[in-house]
């Protein structure tokens, strides 16, 4: 497809890498213009690098990024919405806060931590609730 569209001189496909992180937090945005997806572990980490997104309004992305607190939600397909958001978070004086709000909520709802503690309570509320 880079071949077609002309642009394999300015798209490097990079395939697996352990160091996924450390790029990510040299990305200027993160951008996941997918029409279905469950919960997108790539927007989780991109949360966690601090990297501003925008992403398709579809489930997963809307419920990690908390209806759009946390990072632009687009309507999926819509190029030119998709630019307009893009223009926006690319601006120099765009405020920090939904980068800053994107890492607070992965870190308290979708961390191995935070996700432990639920499963706990979880697995405490059936036991307990089922002997009682």
């Amino acid at each position: 497809l880079a071949q077609t569209l002309g642009i394999h001189d300015q798209t490097t496909f990079l395939g697996y890498r352990e160091d996924r992180i450390a790029l990510l937090r040299g990305f200027d945005v993160f951008v996941l213009p997918s029409r279905l997806e469950g919960i997108p572990r790539c927007l989780m980490e991109a949360m966690a690098a601090q990297v501003p997104i925008v992403a398709s309004d579809i489930p997963g992305s809307r419920e990690l990024l908390d209806g759009g607190r946390c990072g632009l939600l687009v309507p999926p397909g819509d190029v030119p919405s998709l630019a307009r958001a893009l223009d926006s978070v690319l601006t120099p004086d765009r405020p920090a806060t939904q980068v800053e709000a994107a890492r607070t909520r992965v870190f308290e709802h979708y961390s191995a931590r935070s996700m432990a503690v639920r499963y706990r309570a979880l697995y405490e509320e059936v036991v307990c609730g089922s002997s009682g």
